[in-house]
């Protein structure tokens, strides 16, 4: 499946009332999706549009009525703008996790 980020914003250590750790948050339509979402902890892919890819760990997931929204540690707004996509395979047997890949794959944005 592959979803494009409709919003983005930063989580920051020093944020008022926030204990959340340093990282992004992106949200995309998650209203009718072909299959199961990635749960916390599963490994996804995404792009730029400049076309820059990397595989990152989703660290949180939220529903939002019809959009959902992973927490992505470590990365910033400019690591993924409005525009990029997520992607992952649409067989959950197939989905690579944390523990077996590490905290993500190439962060280096």
């Amino acid at each position: 499946m592959k979803v494009f980020i409709k919003d983005a914003f930063e989580m920051k250590s020093n944020m008022p009332g926030s204990r959340h750790a340093p990282g992004l948050v992106v949200v995309f339509d998650g209203g009718n999706p072909r299959g199961p979402i990635p749960a916390v902890g599963c490994v996804v892919d995404v792009q730029r549009p400049d076309g820059h890819s990397f595989s990152v760990s989703v660290e949180e997931v939220k529903s939002h009525g019809s959009g959902r929204s992973f927490f992505l540690a470590g990365l910033h707004r400019i690591d993924l703008p409005i525009g990029s996509t997520i992607s992952w395979e649409d067989d959950p047997r197939s989905w690579r996790h944390t523990s077996a890949v590490g905290a993500g794959s190439d962060r280096n944005a």
